[in-house]
């Protein structure tokens, strides 16, 4: 399931690359365009799952919320660099707007649903394949200019978030 969640989000990811985006066009020329329609779509996909998977941890107690919370959140101030980039203003003014409506729409239906633990399971393989996809392609830069000093310390950071957060549900 990890892998078909990274296959996704790494073909979401390649068609985002081959569609040419003018940077601040406006939103509507953006949706008119099915492949970033597409793109961005799959993005509001993974900030909802992300909502509703950080909602689920609610019979956990507040310690996992809260390392989940600030592990993604630093995640998504570099995946939202890479979206800024790609498409401006446009961004700034619409899009962010769509993946915060998501986000909170998972929250919502996390903190008033319950599902099988083999769903949750299998969601949360599936957003692992793609947070791995994001972080490859979004938040390590190409190049000369990637730190790996810097991607060394923080994938230690989250894996010591990850470790706490599995003690802290014993």
């Amino acid at each position: 399931v990890a892998f078909a969640g990274f296959l996704l989000y790494f073909g979401v990811t390649r068609i985002g690359d081959r569609v040419e985006v003018e940077l601040d066009q406006s939103f509507s020329a953006i949706l008119a365009q099915p492949l970033e329609l597409l793109h961005i779509s799959a993005l509001a996909l993974y900030v909802l799952l992300v909502g509703y998977l950080i909602a689920d941890f609610r019979g956990e107690g507040w310690m996992p919320i809260l390392l989940a919370t600030i592990a993604l959140t630093l995640h998504f101030l570099g995946a939202s660099h890479f979206v800024l980039e790609r498409y401006g203003s446009e961004y700034e003014r619409f899009i962010r707007w769509i993946f915060v409506a998501a986000t909170l729409i998972g929250a919502c239906v996390g903190w008033l649903t319950t599902l099988r633990p083999t769903l949750v399971a299998l969601w949360f393989a599936f957003l692992a394949g793609a947070i791995i996809v994001t972080v490859m392609e979004q938040e390590l830069p190409r190049g000369r200019n990637s730190h790996f000093g810097w991607f060394f310390a923080g994938a230690v950071f989250f894996s010591a978030l990850a470790l706490t957060a599995e003690l802290a549900m014993l």
